[in-house]
């Protein structure tokens, strides 16, 4: 199925695929969701990794059918008093193909350039500071969301593919396994990661992930690469699930 942006198309998305849609098996590790998930981070833009701040992901899901996803700006001693700290908010539900965002409200331009697919932009004060929230097309995958569907849906030695949108375009991504590396958490030491690396047929736009496949497939480090060659990362220093 070609994937174009939502201005492009005058219909609505196809349903979710998903990578259990491709034929192969699991990569083995902790299967299972779990109930909560805090993860702290860091981001950092462009090629010299210039720090742009500190942020704290929480994921819950109490019940098994439904998540929420708050992510909100840690401020560090000596950082710039704020009138409102940037923060998002995701919630949705959970089904057999993994998680489904329904709603989303984001706070700060920040959380709009993590959420972004295709273009982000190195300037963060052209990102709209006002708060914005929605409808996700179809319960496709936000990025941020992303980082808990493997939980879900372990990946496939073979690859798979995922849509996602950013409320507002949307495309196809073809998943593939980049690698076996180790990285280091501040707070656990030396965990061993899958690289996984997302990519679309019409854009030089790459998402990489790093996941643990010890710790149910959560997070090490994200890493987006828009088309024009922006990057953004998100390096874990600390996590916690029950």
């Amino acid at each position: 199925k070609p994937a174009v942006a939502a201005s492009e198309q005058t219909s609505s998305p196809p349903a979710k695929e998903s990578s259990d849609q491709s034929p192969g098996v699991p990569l083995p590790g902790l299967t299972g969701q779990v109930k909560q998930v805090t993860i702290e981070f860091e981001i950092y833009s462009g090629a010299d990794r210039q720090l742009m701040g500190s942020g704290q992901h929480r994921y819950v899901s109490d019940d098994g059918r439904n998540y929420g996803v708050s992510i909100k700006q840690l401020l560090n001693d000596g950082d710039p008093v704020q009138v409102q700290p940037w923060q998002m908010e995701i919630s949705g539900t959970i089904g057999r193909l993994g998680l489904n965002p329904i709603l989303f409200q984001i706070q700060g331009a920040v959380p709009e350039r993590l959420m972004a697919i295709k273009e982000v932009t190195e300037n963060l004060s052209a990102l709209p500071a006002k708060g914005r929230s929605g409808r996700m097309p179809d319960g496709l995958l936000d990025r941020q969301s992303l980082l808990y569907q493997f939980m879900l849906q372990p990946p496939i030695l073979t690859g798979g593919k995922l849509w996602l949108s950013d409320g507002a375009t949307h495309r196809v991504y073809t998943y593939r396994l980049g690698g076996i590396e180790t990285f280091i958490i501040p707070s656990l030491g030396g965990v061993r990661t899958i690289k996984l690396v997302l990519s679309t047929s019409d854009s030089p736009e790459i998402i990489e992930l790093w996941l643990v496949p010890d710790l149910h497939y959560l997070p090490a480090k994200v890493r987006h690469i828009d088309r024009q060659g922006v990057v953004t990362e998100q390096v874990v220093t600390s996590l916690d699930f029950s």
